[in-house]
């Protein structure tokens, strides 16, 4: 417990609702069921599918109408927001901003004040960039006084490493 509360603590200021501190809930949680356990010596994620047996089958077309498919989400100072545990990228501009995602299965859209701002394929993939947000967020902070080429030549480096991950 003492762990997870370490956990918290890091995100202190980072958050200004309720929603946020439940994504950044969801975020730890999420990180949690990927490690060990300290009672069963494997990460939680490993043992559902033996758990999934006892589990009762449900009515899915009931649970989706109770399912909303528009939700809120702040940008991160990443120019991110989490998504069903992954990230996406925003346009930098709207850092600090409350955005709205619309979805169904296959895309992720983003909206601020009623106006599209990104949109997303969803995917497994922990982080999702768009090529421009990733070049921005790079431009803004980390390669602030470098040439386009070098800022180009990393985002393409660091594109392809986040394709590779899952």
């Amino acid at each position: 417990m003492a762990r997870t509360m370490d956990r918290l603590r890091v995100y202190d200021h980072e958050f200004d609702t309720p929603l946020d501190l439940a994504e950044i809930v969801h975020l730890i949680c999420d990180q949690l069921n990927q490690e060990d356990s300290q009672a069963t010596g494997v990460p939680p994620a490993l043992l559902l599918d033996k758990e999934k047996e006892y589990l009762h089958s449900f009515d899915g077309e009931l649970l989706e109408s109770y399912a909303d498919r528009t939700v809120a989400r702040k940008v991160s100072k990443e120019s991110m927001i989490v998504f069903e545990n992954r990230r996406y990228s925003v346009p930098t501009r709207y850092i600090g901003e409350i955005v709205q995602l619309k979805h169904d299965d296959n895309t992720l859209w983003l909206y601020y004040n009623g106006e599209e701002v990104r949109s997303h394929v969803i995917t497994p993939k922990r982080f999702n960039y768009a090529r421009e947000d990733m070049a921005d967020i790079v431009r803004s902070d980390l390669y602030r006084n470098r040439d386009d080429e070098t800022i180009d030549d990393y985002v393409d480096h660091n594109m392809k490493m986040f394709d590779e991950m899952e």
